[in-house]
């Protein structure tokens, strides 16, 4: 009793303040908030004032052609990005599989041309299609409106970036900022994502 479950979770979500509740399994504090280091369903204790996020089972089929996941930009360098893939066709991912994209072939939305693109950048949730496995090398891409940045924060503050109008500006500083954006970016439960609980 004092339990409630919350909606589930992927890793960096927000789940709580520390002035709401102390930190449990699976969660750790960033800054005065809570947050998930996990993927699975939130359960807030209201006697305890405890918050935890209890991990999912985990999908660790290897990604092929045609598959769609969901990651986190791990780096942005040059012509690559590489993304740690979360989730694989809606359901959590374990595997540690990395996904590169190349800025080559994907285009940022509405940049001025003959100018450099910002596609995504590091912290970024990012949702691709899978276009290549060979060799464990792994090619994504996100050549569709549906495919691109699903939620972003912001590179100078670190707050919620909402889509205005062609640009992405923060909710707590004002910055401008640009991205390749799925058609679906800042709606994550659109994407229906299936956490397997036990």
């Amino acid at each position: 009793m004092g339990s409630k479950t919350k909606n589930p979770s992927i890793p960096g979500d927000k789940v709580a303040v520390e002035e709401e509740f102390e930190a449990g399994n699976g969660t750790y504090i960033n800054e005065g908030i809570i947050r998930s280091v996990t993927t699975g369903n939130v359960v807030s204790n209201l006697k305890t004032r405890i918050i935890e996020v209890n991990p999912s089972k985990i999908n660790n089929k290897i990604p092929h052609i045609g598959d769609i996941v969901v990651g986190q930009v791990e780096t942005a360098q040059g012509n690559n990005i590489n993304v740690r893939i979360l989730f694989l066709n809606k359901i959590a991912s374990k595997s540690g599989f990395i996904g590169l994209i190349s800025t080559r072939k994907n285009r940022g939305r509405n940049a001025p041309r003959g100018r450099p693109q910002t596609i995504c950048k590091i912290g970024d949730l990012v949702k691709a299609k899978v276009v290549g496995n060979i060799g464990m090398i792994i090619t994504l891409t996100l050549d569709s409106h549906e495919f691109g940045v699903i939620s972003a924060i912001c590179s100078i503050c670190g707050s919620k970036l909402v889509d205005v109008n062609i640009n992405l500006k923060c909710v707590e500083c004002g910055n401008i900022e640009h991205r390749k954006l799925a058609s679906d970016y800042n709606n994550l439960k659109s994407l229906e994502i299936k956490y397997h609980s036990k």
